[in-house]
């Protein structure tokens, strides 16, 4: 017990487990990664499954793998700006869930996708989104931004009013607050019953960043303090001399390869 003491503010402890709540509970792994994140129905249960691809059984231990080797970097990082030990939960549960708006955000990218995978063939699907100023966005000349505005109370004004659609939102707010929400006195679910709200609040950022050119969006972030990112597709990242030098693309046979040490064939 004393050397644990002792040497509890020099190691890191890193731990992968089913549930994040309960890490102690004894439960089966891949109920937690497929069932209970609602990951597994997305590939059972539609009439067009048979197109999708089905995961390997070891993708599992992949995608763990990797979300270990990011909680031991976190923890050796805390240790250093710390200087204490630090004890890390790597959770299957929250890799599904990862995993899923991984997905979710592709097939909203690929409209034949898109009717393969999602239950609700309305168009209003892919703007179900509860927290629209952390959403994908693209701009007029094609280029695809992540807003990072992860607190809706915090961030979802200057966004809007970046993208100069503040008021014109507030007001079809308004108006679905009238005509959709209060009515539906039925629904004891509140976030089914507000989801009209944030639909169109997720159509207006939509449709204004669609109006903005990327030196445009660029311009107007910086100016109301808006948190974001590029997000980079395949070709961008070959206009990149250090991709070739680290040795992450190489070219077989006059094609890029990235050089992973998990190939899929």
């Amino acid at each position: 017990q004393t050397l644990q003491r002792v040497t509890w503010n020099k190691i890191c402890v890193i731990r992968l487990v089913p549930n994040m709540e309960d890490p102690d509970h004894p439960c089966n792994v891949f109920e937690w990664f497929y069932n209970r994140t609602g990951f597994a129905s997305r590939h059972a249960g539609y009439p067009a499954r048979e197109k999708i691809p089905s995961h390997p059984e070891h993708s599992l231990e992949i995608v763990a793998g990797v979300c270990f080797t990011a909680a031991t970097c976190a923890a050796i990082f805390h240790r250093r700006r710390t200087g204490q030990g630090q004890q890390v939960l790597v959770s299957y549960e929250r890799i599904g869930l990862w995993m899923a708006q991984l997905m979710g955000t592709f097939v909203h990218r690929r409209a034949d996708f898109l009717e393969l995978v999602c239950p609700d063939r309305r168009g209003d699907a892919r703007y179900a989104n509860f927290t629209p100023a952390c959403s994908a966005i693209k701009s007029k000349d094609g280029v695809w931004i992540q807003i990072l505005g992860v607190d809706t109370k915090r961030h979802l004004t200057p966004t809007l009013g970046a993208l100069g659609v503040k008021w014109r939102t507030y007001g079809c707010v308004v108006w679905d607050l009238i005509t959709k929400v209060l009515p539906n006195s039925k629904e004891s679910n509140l976030a089914k019953r507000m989801l009209p709200v944030f639909i169109n609040i997720n159509k207006s950022i939509s449709a204004g960043s669609s109006k903005l050119t990327y030196a445009e969006l660029e311009e107007r972030f910086a100016r109301h303090g808006i948190w974001y990112t590029r997000i980079r597709d395949s070709d961008s990242y070959l206009q990149y001399q250090q991709v070739f030098d680290n040795e992450i693309v190489k070219y077989e046979h006059s094609r890029p390869i990235v050089t992973t040490p998990i190939r899929c064939d």
